[in-house]
């Protein structure tokens, strides 16, 4: 009976750890990009793997998605995205995407650049 708590109690614990995605370049057990607060951290050598990291992010973690070009709201007028820019919060600088979702909704992913920008 002891074994078999301590197997199910194993089992649990195993369950409960983070199932973030980690790689060489991106860590993102505990940020989900979904605001400043929650950039998806990156660590690159330089701008330009800092950048290819920020896309094969977004290829690997919302698959069939692109960036926002614009679209209409609710009175039928004309909404334009700024696709991409580059934002300085909190003294901070993030990478902001603008992506449309095969569902069609519409959402901001932030990554941040700490590591490299500007390098």
């Amino acid at each position: 009976m002891n074994l078999l708590l301590l197997l199910f109690t194993l089992a649990f614990c195993a369950g409960c750890q983070s199932s973030g995605i980690k790689s060489a370049s991106v860590t993102a057990t505990v940020r989900d990009g979904s605001s400043h607060e929650r950039a998806i951290q990156i660590q690159a050598k330089n701008h330009g793997e800092g950048l290819q990291s920020e896309h094969d992010w977004l290829l690997q973690n919302l698959p069939g998605s692109h960036l926002a070009e614009g679209d209409k709201n609710s009175a039928g007028e004309e909404i334009v995205y700024l696709p991409h820019r580059t934002e300085n919060f909190r003294g901070a600088i993030y990478s902001v995407y603008t992506m449309q979702l095969l569902d069609g909704r519409v959402i901001d992913v932030f990554f941040d650049q700490s590591s490299y920008f500007g390098k």
